[in-house]
């Protein structure tokens, strides 16, 4: 039994039948005919997917599937990246003709995670004031947000001001805690986007308390870098979109350095 699925659980097709990887994409491609699914199967078409069989996930795109097997592959779209980062436009066109749809998905990951990693340095020991930024990678075509140039801004620039989203509406976000802390943890799809006020915030409501601070600067690994303080954080431990692993962490430092 193989099933193709949707990040929301809906069923898309179902057969029984022994199939490799690639004869399931074909099959969904011609089993799908509009809208949002249908980008999804133009996504599973490349390597933005998952196929699991006994809720066991397999890396080998070409794996034997036996009759008996009972199989789910989980077709896992970017496409909200994409539209976040000014890729692709409302109607689903790229924003340039420079680019392929592969050329997209591949900077919607690279941007998306390099966003969501100096996010998390806003507000850390070191970021004294003003806005951290990420830079365009790419070539000289680029979307309105990066190739706009104002006074606070390069061309080539995206700030990270405190509206700027960072993850957007539909990610599944996991938010967990370090070994030896507590705090908020959950596991959501994102019903709005997420901008930096919402992680800046997610970081001022789980402060470490004073047993936890204490505890942590008596560890080994604070002793030998015989740090002084320990801070709250939120780090990146995980990006596989739409799945992303957040967590909140801590960090050593001295009054000279970092640990």
């Amino acid at each position: 039994m193989v099933r193709v699925m949707s990040l929301s659980g809906a069923e898309i097709m179902s057969r029984t039948e022994v199939l490799q990887l690639e004869e399931l994409w074909t099959e969904a491609w011609e089993s799908f005919a509009t809208g949002e699914s249908w980008q999804a199967v133009a996504a599973a078409l490349g390597h933005h997917c998952r196929l699991l069989r006994g809720g066991e996930e397999l890396t080998d795109a070409m794996t034997e599937i036996a009759v008996e097997d009972e199989l789910t592959a989980i077709i896992c779209s970017i496409e909200p990246w994409m539209k976040m980062l000014g890729l692709l436009q409302e109607d689903g066109t790229p924003f340039s003709e420079a680019y392929s749809r592969g050329d997209l998905e591949t900077m919607a990951l690279k941007l998306g995670r390099a966003i969501l990693s100096i996010a998390c340095c806003h507000g850390r020991v070191g970021h004294l004031e003003g806005y951290l930024s990420v830079d365009w990678p790419f070539g000289t075509a680029m979307p309105k947000a990066f190739a706009e140039s104002t006074r606070r801004k390069r061309e080539g620039e995206l700030l990270l001001t405190p509206d700027r989203e960072i993850l957007p509406a539909g990610a599944r976000l996991r938010i967990s805690c370090a070994e030896g802390t507590h705090g908020e943890e959950s596991v959501r799809t994102l019903s709005k986007a997420m901008t930096l006020q919402d992680l800046l915030e997610l970081q001022r409501r789980n402060p470490l308390d004073r047993e936890e601070m204490i505890k942590l600067l008596a560890s080994p690994k604070a002793v030998e870098c015989q740090a002084e303080e320990v801070h709250r954080l939120v780090k990146v431990v995980d990006f596989e979109p739409p799945e992303v692993h957040l967590q909140l962490a801590y960090e050593f430092c001295r009054e000279d350095d970092f640990c």
